[in-house]
């Protein structure tokens, strides 16, 4: 199945393999349908994957198949630009400026994003979402008023805290397997399809993008529903 989403800003020809769709994904909506009458409230999936493997692509695939999902995003709960560029923190012994390690754990305001998901669970509410095009978030953005809500993000099942606290708030939980070796060159064309040029790109993979991937294949925790990236192509 094809379709053509924007993703992050920029729009992008999707492509699934129809097994794939019929066999997982069509099955998963319904159990996550069948959830939201039982527990008679919004039901809240998380979606986890390393940096590259493509969740908000098929987060966004899968709310183009249900008018009850809504797909959300971890992004935009990144610290400010402005913020990034003003705070550091220690990082293995040295300290670091948080906008050189952006994209990290530690540089997503995870009190606000504990605070959404709380409002998640009651009456409808908005979030925020980050613009690749202008590098920096943008609050108030997405009105959530779905049954079913499908957040994907990198470290939504990083067993540490606070995030293995906030995995919490979710009723069903997905990881996408993906090999670092297929993810590399769709990182650095990614980043610069940002305005990086091959250079910046090529460096920011080695110091930021390689460690994240490194961290949530090691680091996450074991999701109830896995997806090896290849089966879905």
């Amino acid at each position: 199945m094809e379709k053509e989403l924007q993703v992050n800003g920029f729009k992008l020809h999707a492509v699934y393999n129809d097994e794939f769709i019929n066999q997982q994904l069509m099955p998963l909506i319904a159990s996550w349908q069948q959830q939201a009458v039982k527990k008679q409230r919004r039901i809240i999936v998380f979606l986890a994957a390393p940096p590259g493997a493509g969740k908000s692509t098929l987060a966004l695939f899968i709310q183009s198949l249900c008018d009850d999902i809504q797909a959300l995003s971890l992004d935009g709960f990144h610290y400010p630009q402005q913020y990034l560029k003003s705070h550091s923190l220690v990082l293995h012994g040295e300290e670091v400026l948080m906008s050189k390690i952006k994209g990290s754990a530690e540089t997503f305001d995870t009190h606000a994003f504990k605070k959404h998901l709380e409002q998640l669970t009651g009456d409808d509410c908005w979030w925020p979402i980050y613009d690749r095009n202008l590098h920096d978030v943008i609050d108030h953005q997405i009105h959530v008023t779905k049954p079913i809500v499908l957040i994907e993000g990198n470290w939504l099942l990083l067993n540490e805290l606070p995030w293995n606290e906030l995995v919490k708030a979710a009723d069903t939980t997905m990881f996408i397997q993906a090999e670092l070796k297929l993810l590399k060159e769709r990182l650095i064309k990614r980043k610069i399809k940002g305005g990086s040029s091959p250079e910046e790109a090529l460096l920011f993979y080695e110091t930021s993008d390689k460690l994240n991937y490194e961290r949530v294949m090691q680091h996450s925790l074991q999701a109830d529903i896995e997806i090896n990236e290849s089966m879905m192509f």
